[in-house]
């Protein structure tokens, strides 16, 4: 076969899959952002971001969703490649030029491996530092209280100094009518200042740090206390205005950018060798604390002694190696009949108490040990995710070539169901997996590749039906076969 054949046949079947590619990376993109958004909804609403701060919140989060998109593209555009060649027969006048199915798989099998190394350059280097500006992100509007909304007879207390009802509110907010207005400056004093206006105006600062409330033509009313209590022979001072200004601090409802270091140390902001390091040093840790905990409880224990007025039994004769504080074993002890039953009464309790505590120690031990490995695990779990995401778009790109050579069909319609339902298959599996290894069923090669583990001979499979034409997907094949099946019985 000419070489400049086989390379005008690749650029055609490159072309072919870089178009489909493009276009379902984009889909799979917005729809896995469509659900971060559905996830964080009540954080957002309602707080009036910027729209620079909506772009880069999005835009960190879609970087830290590529890895996990590519996988879907190259198995959906896979099978619509594929599915189109099959269905316009150019699978089958390759076959018959004698170019084989892997020959024809392989410039798209290139450009699988070139989105794998992407996939992994994600997860390493952009991913981590996406998730960190996200994270920061995130957590600083979910501090911020929701933007300033005064409705119309409902009192709008989220003010730090004030409370403030207003019986109609114009239509663009910036005038009030109808104004009562409770001053909450002094805590201890309650609701001893009060405010009347038939108009007020609502400006915000240039620096949107204060809110400048202007009050026109009403009351201020003031009930002195003595020693912040109650006394009715005090007066009431009352106040007429024409133009009363009021300035409150806003200056909380701005969203507050905190340092990024209080969130660097976190196993999903760190790259693969930050997570080698880490996992190197909770294992040397874990072993150091395990070792510490098995010399002591190796370490021969104190006898409780008796009371001061009785002579102490195993004064006479050395005691043996194992201590008999366990109160089964103390009863068995041949000089436990010879004391007092005081003395008896004493010793059983402090065994007792004995038996007690170190139950609780070993609680407490186990607690601490599963704590342990269950924070390793995350790192682990994360430190696999490197790769996992990357050897997806390989594994999907070897379910989803043989796939569409096999269903024969391309556009968005048979390709699309297919392509889906086996990327749920491939979630499921991934997420089973992870909650084992984090919940410490598996261990964290088991746990991580399990998705891959399955899937890969399902691929297999699939690569060796499409090599020799196989009809599985049609359903005239099952309908000849129960036709055959049907002929068979009826001679019988």
């Amino acid at each position: 076969m000419p070489t400049a054949f086989l390379k005008r046949l690749d650029l055609h079947t490159l072309r072919r899959f870089l178009g489909p590619f493009f276009l379902t990376f984009i889909i799979a993109l917005v729809v896995l952002l469509m659900q971060f958004i559905w996830k964080y909804i009540d954080d957002l609403a309602g707080k009036g971001l910027a729209l620079p701060v909506i772009g880069e919140l999005l835009l960190y989060t879609s970087a830290t969703l590529v890895p996990l998109a590519l996988p879907l593209a190259v198995l959906l555009s896979s099978i619509m490649t594929f599915g189109s060649l099959a269905e316009h027969l150019e699978l089958v006048a390759a076959k018959a030029a004698g170019i084989s199915l892997l020959r024809m798989m392989r410039p798209v099998m290139l450009m699988a491996v070139g989105l794998s190394l992407v996939a992994f350059f994600f997860s390493d280097r952009l991913m981590p530092l996406a998730n960190l500006k996200m994270r920061a992100l995130i957590m600083d509007i979910q501090d911020q209280k929701p933007a300033m909304d005064i409705k119309p007879g409902i009192f709008y207390q989220d003010l730090e100094k004030v409370t403030i009802r207003a019986g109609r509110v114009a239509p663009d907010k910036k005038w009030l009518y109808d104004v009562l207005i409770y001053d909450h400056s002094d805590p201890q004093s309650g609701n001893t200042r009060v405010t009347l206006a038939c108009s007020a105006s609502v400006v915000v600062t240039p620096d949107k740090r204060y809110l400048i409330i202007t009050l026109l033509d009403g009351h201020s009313y003031l009930e002195e206390k003595f020693f912040q209590n109650r006394d009715p022979a005090l007066p009431h001072l009352t106040t007429r205005f024409k133009k009363q200004e009021i300035r409150v601090d806003i200056s909380e409802f701005q969203l507050q950018r905190q340092s990024e270091s209080l969130y660097r140390g976190h196993y999903t902001m760190l790259g693969l060798g930050a997570l080698s390091s880490e996992i190197r040093q909770l294992k040397a840790e874990d072993e150091a604390r395990t070792e510490q905990v098995l010399s002591f409880l190796h370490k021969p224990q104190t006898r409780p002694p008796l009371p001061p007025s009785h002579p102490q039994p195993w004064q006479a004769a050395p005691p043996p190696p194992s201590p008999l504080l366990d109160p089964a074993a103390l009863k068995t002890a041949p000089w436990f009949e010879k004391l007092s039953s005081e003395a008896r009464a004493y010793l059983e309790i402090q065994s007792g108490l004995w038996l007690m505590q170190s139950k609780a120690r070993m609680a407490d031990q186990r607690n601490e040990f599963r704590f342990r490995r269950e924070n390793l695990a995350r790192y682990q779990v994360e430190w696999h995710r490197k790769f996992t995401l990357s050897a997806a778009c390989l594994l999907m790109f070897f379910i989803g070539a043989p796939l569409g050579a096999i269903i024969r069909k391309g556009g968005l319609g048979l390709p699309l169901v297919a392509s889906v339902l086996i990327f749920i298959l491939y979630y499921i599996l991934s997420t089973l997996g992870e909650k084992a290894v984090k919940q410490l069923t598996l261990s964290d090669w088991a746990g991580m590749w399990l998705s891959s583990a399955i899937l890969l001979p399902l691929g297999l499979w699939l690569m060796l039906k499409a090599n020799y034409d196989s009809r599985i997907f049609q359903i005239e094949t099952y309908r000849l076969l129960l036709e055959r099946s049907w002929n068979k019985w009826r001679k019988r």
